[in-house]
Order: structure tokens, then sequence, then C-alpha cells
């Protein structure tokens, strides 16, 4: 990872699922672990998520709402990030795909 800083080169949006990937493989990255969560949705309701997370060795309860059980996981995990001075960054341009949805047919 240092040596591809060193090497001055440019870093574009299709090199960071690599860089992830290895950086998680390290196991350097272990502060954070999702122990427990749940998202409920409903036609006409805002969704809900309730989450439980181990961050640098403290449990955090949080819950959070949003439009779709995505939007309100991370709103969730927004409440209990701060206390620990990490600000997560905006997703600009993202996709949320479901294993296994069927596609619909016409």
């Amino acid at each position: 990872m240092v040596e591809l800083g060193d090497s001055k080169k440019t870093v574009t949006s299709d090199d960071l699922p690599f860089i992830i990937a290895e950086v998680l493989e390290t196991r350097d990255y272990d502060h954070v672990e999702l122990l427990n969560w749940t998202t409920s949705s409903g036609m006409e309701l805002e969704s809900t998520a309730s989450i439980r997370l181990r961050v640098d060795g403290r449990v955090h309860l949080a819950t959070g709402m949003g439009n779709g059980g995505f939007d309100a996981f991370m709103h969730a995990v927004r409440q209990v990030m701060p206390e620990h001075g990490v600000r997560l960054p905006e997703l600009s341009d993202y996709e949320v795909r479901i294993r296994g949805a069927a596609t619909p047919t016409h």
C-alpha cells in the first residue's frame, strides 16, 4: 500500500475495491465489528434499522430511519461513529443489490 503512494501514480475509483480488499485482508482493520442488526420496511412506511456494534471494545446500540433498509442502517451507524472520531463519507454514486432477488416478469 505504501509502495502505491510512493510511486506517485494516480489512483482511480476502479482501483478502490482492490485497495480496500488488500487492507481488509491485513486484519489491521479490526476495530469495528457488526454484532447484530435488524431492518424493517413496509409499504408507505419509513424503513427502520437497529444495530449493535463493537467499536474499539465498546458495544453500542443504535437505531436509524431512512428511505430503505440500507439508508436506515447507515443512519444508525452514523449515530455511533462520531463518538470514536470517525466521520463516514457521503456516498455519491452507489447501487444496492439484493442477492437472490427475483427479476420481475411482465
